[in-house]
């Protein structure tokens, strides 16, 4: 671990701005850990699909809400990465609807809201806080044995 320092930024709303707000993540990230470009490319398409799913379906892509973005590096062997944005949340009937929506993908049925999907599968599992408006997820930086 190069530095165990937390990256927090908030921004509103807007493509733009989350594009700049993962280029800003992934300096934290180069600077934080010691990873393989793998796990790199992993930890970036896990925090694009979090950021742009508050984006798109927690702030509805309304410029006045805000999106934030914490990460940490914990020890030398996870990350933790939170996204917290200003929609409604996720309550238990919409994550029930996820969950067969996501059924529904496996079997070929459905093209869009893969992005949670995908997020836990690299992660193993996310978690929600403040009624599913923040997602928490913990990434293994390195498996037992694994050199960079």
């Amino acid at each position: 671990m190069k530095s165990a320092k937390k990256f927090e930024k908030t921004v509103h709303s807007g493509m733009y701005e989350v594009r700049l707000l993962i280029t800003e993540a992934m300096q934290y990230v180069d600077l934080a850990a010691d990873i393989s470009d793998e796990k790199r490319n992993d930890i970036r398409l896990v925090i694009s699909e979090l950021l742009i799913n508050a984006l798109y379906h927690g702030n509805k892509n309304r410029i006045g809400k805000k999106i934030k973005l914490s990460l940490e590096v914990l020890g030398s062997n996870y990350m933790f990465v939170q996204v917290e944005d200003e929609g409604e949340g996720l309550n238990k009937r919409i994550l029930k609807e996820k969950r067969i929506l996501a059924e529904r993908r496996k079997a070929g049925f459905e093209e869009s809201g893969r992005g949670l999907t995908l997020v836990s599968g690299i992660t193993g599992g996310l978690f929600t806080r403040r009624r599913g408006r923040k997602v928490c997820v913990k990434i293994k930086l390195k498996e037992r044995g694994m050199k960079r």
